[in-house]
């Protein structure tokens, strides 16, 4: 009988982590499909007379435009699949009530939206400055990717907001805080359900300092979902956390001193617990719907 109950906890642990292979199979999956196209647009282009070098031939595929469109083809897939997923895994469960908009919410709850993703992204500064002087490595790691999408400076065209900001956020929140955290709730306790579709989120990201951010504000977005039962909400801080990661780039600072540092680290911190809070509190007295 134990063999059988050990059996039956792997298997649904097992289904837990397909959400996470699937998200990196519509990935790659986008990336070949990309490379494919662009191959034959050069194909046409050289037909026609206008055949470029070698070097411009590799530098396109390792463009930012290159690397935002195949993005935004990912993430546009990844939105129908798990959209069509989450809506499965609701009905099986039963959960017949829309919680999944914002009709009924006030002031209170959106200037707690606001406040947790800016606040949470001065906290997630923080950590990233920590672990970059314990492993000055992974910072190298961190900011190759950011200067490859053109983030580190602050300049942001169409296809990178629309990825980063819009399209990206949504898939990931409908893949993990929606599947695969609604998976893990049905075989083990929420703290730890939480715990591991956060682990995952985490793990998809390319370096360690992303990883380690990405766990953490994804434990925290999991926890509002877990509060709240309101994708929409976790989605549109994502959304906000995001953009403020690239509006407000250049003025987010970690101070000069040390007690500038540990005053402001302990002031987003507070930030962070308080904007929570209202958030909590404001899912908590929400108008029943009709």
């Amino acid at each position: 009988m134990n063999t059988i109950n050990n059996r039956g906890r792997i298997r649904s642990f097992l289904i837990c982590l397909v959400p996470s292979f699937v998200i990196m199979m519509i990935q790659n999956a986008a990336v070949v499909f990309g490379s494919e196209i662009y191959v034959v647009w050069r194909f046409l282009e050289a037909a026609m007379g206008h055949e470029g070098s070698m070097e411009s031939f590799f530098s396109g595929l390792s463009s930012t435009a290159f690397l935002m469109s195949v993005s935004l083809l990912y993430a546009l897939a990844g939105i129908v699949v798990f959209m069509l997923w989450y809506r499965r895994l609701k009905r099986e469960t039963q959960d017949s009530q829309n919680r999944d908009s914002l009709k009924g919410y006030g002031i209170k709850m959106y200037a707690g939206m606001i406040l947790f993703a800016v606040s949470a992204q001065y906290l997630c500064e923080y950590l990233v400055t920590i672990l970059s002087k314990m492993q000055p490595q992974w910072l190298e790691m961190y900011m190759k990717l950011m200067e490859d999408m053109e983030l580190s400076g602050g300049r942001a065209d169409v296809l990178l907001i629309a990825y980063v900001v819009l399209l990206g956020p949504v898939c990931e929140e409908l893949c993990f805080r929606g599947v695969t955290l609604g998976l893990c709730k049905k075989v083990m306790p929420l703290s730890s359900a939480n715990i591991v579709q956060a682990l995952l989120f985490g793990g998809m990201h390319a370096n360690p300092l992303q990883s380690i951010y990405a766990f953490a504000f994804g434990w925290l977005l999991g926890q509002i979902y877990l509060d709240t039962g309101n994708l929409t909400i976790t989605i549109i801080v994502h959304i906000l956390f995001n953009g403020a990661g690239i509006a407000l780039a250049q003025y987010i600072g970690v101070g000069a001193t040390p007690a500038t540092f540990f005053a402001m680290l302990l002031a987003a911190m507070l930030l962070v617990y308080f904007s929570f809070s209202v958030i909590r509190s404001a899912a908590s007295v929400r108008p029943s719907e009709e």
